[in-house]
């Protein structure tokens, strides 16, 4: 069996600590600016230790270097949560918890 490695063990505790998971769709072309400007919006509005985001599912979406094209957003208020859907909406991945 592989061993965890940092980043898989920290987004394993994310899944088990955050009560409230939306997964963001991050266009190629887009990405950075789109994934700077959400973590922007988690720093001024969510208490720290409130949330974390990371790497989701396909391409990228382990430990390979490439960036993933869904980013997960782990929150552990749930107005917070909803108020970070409620921004950015337009990217949310139908489905996913909030």
């Amino acid at each position: 069996m592989a061993r965890a490695t940092g980043h898989t063990a920290a987004k394993r505790d994310a899944e088990r600590r955050f009560p409230h998971k939306i997964d963001m769709r991050m266009p190629p072309n887009e990405r950075d600016t789109r994934v700077r400007g959400m973590v922007a919006w988690c720093w001024q509005r969510a208490k720290a230790g409130a949330w974390e985001q990371h790497g989701h599912g396909g391409p990228g979406s382990g430990d390979s270097g490439l960036l993933p094209t869904v980013v997960r957003f782990y929150f552990m208020d749930a107005g917070v949560a909803a108020a970070f859907r409620g921004r950015w909406d337009h990217a949310a991945i139908p489905g996913s918890a909030g």
